[in-house]
C-alpha cells in the first residue's frame, strides 16, 4: 500500500469517529499516537440526548443540578407592600411557577432550549402578539422543550434587536392519549430558556436555539463511565480460582455424558457455600491466582471524577451528592465558588424570565393585583449557603436588637417591624416601609402643629 493510500485510509478511519482528538499524520486518535489536533464531531441526535438524560445518572444530574440549586432555597417577591407581596407569592405558588421555571431551564440544558407557554386569554389568536393590556385571565402554563417548538417565521427588521430571531413557532405536542396539538404560537406568549452559549452560525443550524450541555460532555462521560465499568471488571477478575486436573483435555474428549462438567459445577457450588473444595489428592488440585495489585485504582478513578467535574463545572461534592469529607472533596471553597456561579446564573438567566412570568400573572384581571403590575416588582433569591440553627438564632437576635434600637429612636414603628418580620410565607429580615404613608403622616403632623400655633392664647385669670 502506498503512502497516499495510507493517508486516505487514515482520513476515512478518522471521519468514522463521532468526534475526538486526532492527528492524521501521526495517527493519534486513530491507530497511532503523538501530537493532537481537534476534530469536531456531529451533533448528538435528540434521541441520544433523551437517552442520556434518562439512562445516565451523571448526565441527568449535570442537567438538573443548576436549575434545582438556583430554586432550592426559594425566593421573595418584592414590591414595597408586604400584603401585596404575600398575595403575589401565594398566587405564584398556586401556579407552581418555581417548578415550571426549573423544568424549562432543565430542558434547555438537555436539548438546547426550553420554554413555558403562557395561556393568556387576551381575545387574540395564539399566533398574534400578546395584548398585555387586555389579559383577562391566565388559563394554563405548559412546559415545553425545543423539540416541541419549531420556528415558523423570523424577525426580519435589521434595525431591531430581535433581528434574526424566531417570531412564531409551530407548537407540536402529543398527549399520552395520542392526541396531537399543532398550532402556531407567537414568541411573546413564551418564556424561553436557551441552552449553552454558541456562535451565531451555529445558532442558525440549531434554528435559533442554544447548545445542549451534554454535547460537549459526551466524550468525557464516556471516559468516566468506561473507567468505572472497567474497574468493575477488574474487581471481578482480580482473584481467579484455578482447577488443575491431570489429562483434562483427554477426559473432556471422552466425557460424552458431561460427568466431568457436572463434577466441576458441584465443586464450584460447594466452594461458594462452604468455602471448601474436595479434590483427589493424587490427580487434582485447586489454587487461587491473584491477577494483580489494585492499590492505585482509587486514585485513577478520582482523576476521572475530577475530569468530569471540571468539564461540567460542578464541584465533586455537588456532583456526587457527598459531604466535603467524601471522595475527592476539596472543602467548602469549591461549594462556595459553585454557589457564586449559581447566583450569577440567577441574575443573568433566571431573574428576567421569572419576572416576565410574574408580570404576566399580575396583568391578568383575575390575578393577585387585579391586572396592575406593581411598579417596583422584583425577585430576590435566598442565599444558597444554609445557616446552622445556631447561626440562624444569632441572626434573629441581632435583627431583634437592631429593630429595638430603630423603634426606640423612632425610625420604625412596632407595627412596621411586626408586619415586616412575620409574614404568611415565614420570618424574614427584610424591612418594608411605606414611605408614602410616612410622608402623609409627617405632613399631617406638621399641619396640626402649625394650626395649633395659630390658635389665640387662652385668657389667664
Amino acid at each position: 500500500m502506498s503512502i497516499t493510500d495510507k493517508v486516505k485510509q487514515g482520513i476515512e478511519r478518522a471521519f468514522e469517529r463521532a468526534d475526538g482528538w486526532v492527528n492524521l499524520m501521526t495517527g493519534v486518535g486513530t491507530d497511532r499516537s503523538k501530537g493532537l489536533g481537534f476534530q469536531a464531531g456531529a451533533r448528538l441526535a435528540d434521541e441520544s440526548l433523551e437517552a442520556l438524560f434518562i439512562g445516565d445518572p451523571f448526565a441527568n444530574r449535570i442537567c438538573r443540578v443548576v436549575p434545582e440549586e438556583a430554586m432550592r432555597q426559594g425566593c421573595a417577591v418584592k414590591t414595597g407592600d408586604a400584603e401585596e407581596e404575600s398575595h403575589i407569592t401565594a398566587y405564584a405558588d398556586a401556579w407552581r411557577v418555581s417548578d415550571r421555571l426549573a423544568a424549562a431551564w432543565t430542558w434547555a440544558r438537555v436539548f438546547g432550549g426550553g420554554a413555558i407557554f403562557v395561556g393568556a386569554d387576551d381575545g387574540r389568536d395564539p399566533r398574534e402578539p400578546l395584548d398585555e393590556a387586555n389579559v383577562r385571565s391566565i388559563l394554563f402554563l405548559v412546559v415545553l422543550d425545543r423539540r416541541e417548538l419549531v420556528p415558523l417565521t423570523w424577525f426580519t427588521d435589521p434595525t431591531r434587536g430581535n433581528f434574526g430571531e424566531p417570531e412564531t413557532y409551530q407548537l407540536i405536542r402529543v398527549s399520552t392519549g395520542g392526541v396531537t396539538e399543532n398550532i402556531p404560537v407567537h414568541t411573546s406568549r413564551l418564556v424561553r430558556f436557551e441552552g449553552a452559549l454558541t456562535t451565531r452560525r451555529r445558532r442558525i443550524v440549531l434554528r435559533g436555539w442554544g447548545e445542549s450541555e451534554l454535547q460537549r460532555l459526551y466524550d468525557v462521560l464516556g471516559q468516566f463511565n468506561g473507567a468505572w465499568g472497567a474497574t468493575g471488571s477488574l474487581l471481578q477478575d482480580a482473584s481467579q480460582g484455578v482447577f488443575k486436573i491431570k489429562n483434562l483435555y483427554a477426559m473432556l474428549a471422552a466425557d460424552k455424558q458431561d460427568i466431568l462438567k457436572t463434577r466441576l459445577e458441584m465443586m464450584d457450588l460447594g466452594r461458594s457455600v462452604a468455602r471448601a473444595i474436595m479434590v483427589d489428592s493424587d490427580g487434582e488440585s485447586f489454587e487461587r491466582t491473584e491477577v494483580g495489585a489494585l492499590a492505585g485504582l482509587a486514585a485513577v478513578l478520582d482523576k476521572f471524577l475530577l475530569l468530569l467535574s471540571g468539564a461540567a463545572e460542578i464541584p465533586v461534592t455537588i456532583l456526587m451528592g457527598q459531604s466535603p469529607a467524601g471522595l475527592s472533596a476539596t472543602g467548602d471553597s469549591d461549594v462556595r465558588w459553585f454557589y457564586d456561579r449559581i447566583k450569577s446564573q440567577q441574575t443573568a438567566t433566571l431573574r428576567p424570565r421569572h419576572l416576565r412570568l410574574l408580570r404576566l400573572l399580575c396583568l391578568a384581571h383575575d390575578g393577585p393585583t387585579g391586572g396592575k403590575v406593581p411598579p417596583k416588582l422584583s425577585v430576590e433569591y435566598a442565599p444558597l449557603w444554609q445557616m446552622t440553627p445556631l447561626e440562624e438564632a444569632t441572626l434573629r437576635q441581632t435583627v431583634g436588637s437592631t429593630d429595638t434600637a430603630y423603634i426606640t429612636a423612632g425610625v420604625l414603628t412596632p407595627e412596621e417591624v411586626a408586619a415586616s418580620r412575620f409574614r404568611p410565607e415565614g420570618w424574614t429580615m427584610e424591612t418594608t416601609v411605606d414611605l408614602e404613608v410616612r410622608r402623609a403622616t409627617i405632613a399631617a403632623d406638621q399641619d396640626a402643629a402649625q394650626g395649633h400655633e395659630g390658635d389665640p392664647a387662652e385668657p389667664t385669670t
